[in-house]
């Protein structure tokens, strides 16, 4: 890959990339900027599978950094050597790239990144996406110079000074018309099943054994994540392949959603069923749409628990915990969603600003002038 030469170079970092679509394709098409991106090849270490950060960044043809690093909890040696090694690595990365600003997404593959960046004395901007802040996110944002947040709520976590409420960065292609990849022609609502990057295994797991059930009674679209180990994909593509032509709905399955893909499923579907992530929340606040959430238990400080809160008292989400997923329950909250009107109020219209991604770029644009 040829360097760009007298343009601005920005570093991305973080685990949360879909947040940062949106500026690079800005970014990138003003032909000003030169983009890096330091992330994870692999969404897991025994995933013999690529990310789909990874196949995202290197579709933008952007150079893309694979960080070995580790989270922070837990008492394992390895672990520690392992952050050590990640900073090391991110301390020589900086500073063969020499970046004028560090842009974060928070989780722990962006903190050795962070801290290294401080220690050379970059620009740092980092986002915090969920109601809640999780421990690396506290600890990069006291070396951050500036900290944008999606959520109000979120602003008490951290120095006031230094913290903007901005809303979450939405891809451009989820304001533009859809062109309806995913209309059935039968009269059986359609259920649009989100399952993640690295994909739930246990909505997967759910969905594979009801799979016949299911089909009888609803068209599924379904983004099933991509994860060697389980192998969820290539089984639940097994299992339709043995009883496509004895049931009355259409099938979509997919390993990821892109471009308008993603656009079609949210507006083809009736209701949505996922995991209750910050984006997957916002988009569907964006589109107004019912879902069923099934947040997942053992995430620090309940963080999806309270996601999933945000949609359900905004009147368009139900929350179905995870131990209680199954098929009576799945069917009795299905009825549910299907009967509930939506009543678009102005609160609902408030939680979301559509101007985030340019009110970012500001953001980027002011930390590089600063320098100048």
């Amino acid at each position: 890959m040829k360097k760009d030469l007298g343009k601005l170079k920005i570093v991305f970092c973080g685990g949360h990339h879909t947040s940062s679509l949106p500026l690079i394709d800005v970014l990138l098409s003003t032909g000003e900027y030169e983009l890096i991106f330091i992330g994870r090849k692999k969404a897991f270490s025994d995933d013999r599978n690529d990310s789909l950060e990874y196949l995202d960044i290197k579709k933008r043809d952007i150079k893309f950094y694979d960080l070995k690093t580790s989270k922070f909890y837990g008492k394992s040696l390895l672990a520690f050597f392992r952050i050590v090694g990640g900073f090391f690595h991110a301390f020589y990365i900086l500073i063969n790239e020499n970046p004028r600003l560090i842009v974060s997404f928070g989780g722990y593959i962006a903190v050795p990144v962070v801290l290294a960046g401080f220690f050379l004395r970059k620009k740092i901007i980092t986002h915090e996406q969920t109601v809640v802040t999780g421990v690396g996110n506290k600890f990069i944002s006291w070396f951050a110079d500036r900290v944008l947040v999606t959520w109000p709520s979120s602003q008490k976590y951290f120095k006031e000074s230094k913290t903007d409420v901005i809303g979450l960065p939405l891809r451009k292609v989820l304001f533009d018309k859809s062109p309806h990849l995913f209309k059935s022609n039968n009269d059986l609502p359609t259920i649009y099943i989100t399952c993640g990057k690295t994909g739930s295994h246990i909505i997967n797991q759910f969905i594979l054994e009801n799979l016949n059930t299911l089909l009888n009674n609803f068209n599924i679209i379904h983004q099933s994540g991509d994860y060697s180990v389980t192998n969820d994909f290539t089984n639940l593509e097994t299992v339709y392949n043995l009883i496509q032509d004895q049931v009355a709905g259409k099938y979509y399955l997919r390993k990821f959603m892109f471009d308008d893909e993603i656009l079609s499923a949210f507006s083809d579907a009736d209701f949505v069923v996922s995991r209750s992530g910050a984006h997957t929340i916002y988009e569907l606040l964006h589109f107004k749409k019912k879902a069923i959430l099934i947040p997942i238990s053992w995430v620090s400080f309940n963080e999806q628990y309270l996601n999933a809160k945000i949609l359900h008292n905004a009147g368009l989400g139900l929350i179905l915990e995870e131990d209680n997923l199954n098929l009576d329950n799945f069917v009795s909250y299905t009825k549910k969603i299907l009967s509930r009107k939506v009543d678009v109020s102005p609160e609902i219209e408030k939680l979301v600003n559509l101007n985030s991604t340019q009110l970012f770029i500001d953001e980027i644009n002011r930390q590089i002038k600063i320098q100048n």
